[in-house]
């Protein structure tokens, strides 16, 4: 017996209408944390996602929903679909429900923060090295008392810079 060959558009197609057919797919509630959001002519495109796993998602009629932003944590009454042309699966909520900053957002920004503090460690690091290297040429004309009153100055203004 030899098997046929599909079409995308067809296995595409009977993949679409196993989503539409099975009940427990419609009118469900999902909880995450929104990872991206945005909103197009009134149509929120966003993802929604916990520590293991992201979905597509897609609101209709979004700009009641304009004080979403990415870290809320959300419930989402919807439905589970399958877009063909994108071959992706969605999912299609009719009810975004705020309730408080997600987990991994938070720790995103605990990171980011202890990242942004060792950074300006770093700098300042550098700084205290760099400031330290001071070169002078001496030609033979100079003033031998006004050069080294200088160097004295400029050492003091450095150690005074230092944060």
């Amino acid at each position: 017996m030899e098997l046929r060959a599909l079409s995308v558009s067809e296995i595409s197609f009977y993949v679409t209408k196993i989503f539409e057919a099975e009940e427990m797919l419609h009118d469900v509630k999902i909880f995450g944390e929104i990872s991206t959001f945005q909103i197009k002519n009134g149509i929120a495109y966003y993802t929604l996602k916990d520590v293991n796993s992201i979905i597509n998602c897609i609101t209709f009629g979004a700009e009641k929903y304009s004080n979403i932003k990415i870290g809320d944590q959300v419930i989402l009454t919807g439905s589970i679909s399958y877009y063909a042309k994108g071959g992706k699966l969605n999912f299609s909520a009719y009810s975004i429900v705020p309730y408080g900053q997600g987990e991994i957002y938070k720790q995103f920004l605990l990171l980011k923060e202890e990242l942004e503090k060792q950074k300006t460690k770093e700098l300042i690091n550098k700084y205290k090295k760099e400031k330290s290297r001071l070169a002078i040429f001496v030609t033979g004309k100079e003033n031998y008392p006004e050069i080294l009153k200088k160097i004295v100055t400029k050492q003091v203004e450095l150690n005074n810079n230092v944060c």
